[in-house]
């Protein structure tokens, strides 16, 4: 059984920085969560649900032996869902198959304690818990970014576990790359300028 899916969401961001450096931003925003399912012998579904989104982040520098604290918290608030589903072309009521409760709550912390000339890394942690499905995440490993923080490179080892759909209950390893668009953005076009010097 296969479910696929997308989010948006539009609304302010309040982006504060003190003067030692630390950032917060907090971000409320309302959007859409769109999941298409098949099991690939006859079952097909469309759930629609609206989002309220709500962000915190707090970055904060040279804290006892971290060079940077990264923290944040998401929580995307599900405030109203629909549900099409069918068996093999025949609708299936919604009381049969019941729209699930997309809210959920990630909260995490990257720290770096250690520097080179032109990288610095440490240790990602994270946990997430979705409250319609019940399942439980716990992740942690390893980084590396460069020094502006355009990338960030990690290898995590993720549990998840308490899902009622027992699939969804295991063990995870990924490797995985962030990358910052603006700072991309404004990197391609330095390069640009210093290349037409």
């Amino acid at each position: 059984f296969d479910f696929r899916g997308g989010r948006w969401s539009i609304g302010p961001v309040v982006d504060f920085t003190t003067k030692r450096g630390n950032r917060f931003t907090t971000t409320l925003q309302l959007g859409e969560q769109r999941d298409i399912g098949w099991d690939g012998q006859g079952y097909e579904a469309l759930q629609v649900s609206k989002i309220l989104y709500f962000g915190q982040t707090a970055d904060f520098y040279d804290v006892g032996k971290f060079k940077k604290l990264e923290n944040w918290l998401d929580v995307n608030i599900d405030i109203g869902h629909d549900k099409d589903s069918s068996w093999q072309g025949w609708p299936i009521p919604e009381a049969n198959d019941p729209a699930e409760d997309k809210t959920s709550i990630n909260i995490g912390s990257r720290a770096y304690f250690w520097e080179s000339e032109d990288f610095h890394g440490g240790l990602l942690g994270k946990g997430d818990y979705a409250f319609g499905d019940h399942r439980i995440g716990v992740e942690a490993g390893p980084f590396i970014a460069d020094k502006k923080d355009i990338w960030k490179a990690g290898l995590t080892f993720r549990n998840q576990s308490n899902s009622k759909y027992d699939t969804n209950n295991g063990n995870l390893v990924s490797i995985g790359v962030d990358l910052d668009i603006i700072k991309t953005i404004h990197a391609i076009m330095g390069w640009f300028k210093s290349a037409e010097r």
